[in-house]
């Protein structure tokens, strides 16, 4: 532990007891009582996905879905876990299949949001913003809907366009100054602020 100091030393203390405890929670269970049922499977893989391993937090979701194709909190850490782990279409593939799911309105804008926002994130601004428009057609009132949009836009080049959305985002949201920074920056028409 030489050249990492105290604090360092004492992450790397604190992630090996984490890991221990995690490891505990989820193996254990499954050596006392053979299969680990689907709540204790979740669970694994919600605690494997807030450690980083993803790898295996995806795993105990495909076993979850192998014995109940319907779960969306299975699906979901799917789409988490497969978004952390760089494989996108995956993820996007997961969310989609639970927009199909009996889901409320709020988590349907929340997954449509996490699919659109993923799209920005992987250079797709063009989908990202079609994704953003099946939004807005549905839920208008969303500020976050019209704030990627933008993002999306300017992206894309498309300063105008993205002023347009991000003055809407901020008519319908007023408190984000993250958004009141995006627009602070196209309208010095230097549209250099990073999404």
């Amino acid at each position: 532990m030489a050249g990492i100091g105290k604090q360092g030393a004492r992450r790397c203390a604190l992630y090996g007891a984490g890991m221990a405890i995690v490891l505990t929670l989820c193996v254990l269970p499954s050596v006392l009582q053979g299969e680990p049922d689907i709540n204790s499977l979740l669970s694994g893989a919600k605690l494997l996905t807030q450690v980083g391993a993803h790898d295996q937090a995806i795993v105990d979701c495909r076993r979850v879905l192998e014995r109940d194709p319907t779960n969306v909190q299975g699906r979901l850490l799917l789409a988490l876990a497969s978004d952390r782990l760089g494989e996108h279409d995956q993820a996007v593939a997961e969310y989609e299949q639970v927009l199909q799911s009996r889901i409320s309105e709020k988590q349907q804008l929340q997954i449509r949001l996490a699919i659109a926002d993923l799209h920005l994130r992987n250079e797709k601004p063009s989908r990202a913003s079609m994704v953003c428009e099946e939004i807005i057609g549905l839920f208008p009132e969303s500020a976050k809907a019209y704030l990627v949009r933008g993002l999306a836009e300017m992206a894309s080049g498309q300063n105008g366009r993205a002023l347009e959305s991000l003055r809407k985002s901020k008519q319908l949201d007023p408190s984000d100054e993250y958004v009141a920074e995006l627009l602070e920056g196209l309208s010095d028409g230097d549209g250099c602020v990073a999404p």
